[in-house]
């Protein structure tokens, strides 16, 4: 089957409506406001973003004056265990915060691991 152009542009549209459409869960709303408090207080104005799904989040920090890069790794932290996980970032970075939200919250079947990071 041959996908044209405009179908792609279609398709591509319709989901991009359906994820605008979502409302952000609460969990999500307080790890923002978390991360943006640090920010704030380190008097930080720019972050990279790990992961950056629909963009709601991006949208957000550059609202309030964060200037934001972007990597998508293609769930590159749902290979590894937590503990792997920071050891691997510890190798590069210090980690400031490493908080699990619990798969129940998160509403799925993996949980979330919000996580703050300063150069070493």
């Amino acid at each position: 089957m041959k996908v044209s152009k405009n179908d792609l542009i279609t398709s591509y549209n319709n989901k991009a409506f359906e994820r605008d459409s979502l409302i952000i869960p609460e969990w999500k709303l307080k790890e923002r406001e978390t991360f943006l408090t640090y920010m704030k207080k380190e008097d930080y104005n720019r972050l990279l973003e790990i992961g950056s799904g629909p963009g709601h989040d991006s949208l957000y920090f550059r609202q309030q004056g964060l200037v934001r890069d972007s990597y998508s790794p293609k769930r590159f932290f749902s290979f590894y265990e937590d503990e792997t996980i920071k050891q691997l970032l510890t190798q590069f970075f210090q980690i400031e915060y490493f908080y699990i939200v619990p798969k129940e919250k998160v509403g799925g079947k993996f949980h979330f691991q919000s996580i703050i990071l300063r150069k070493n």
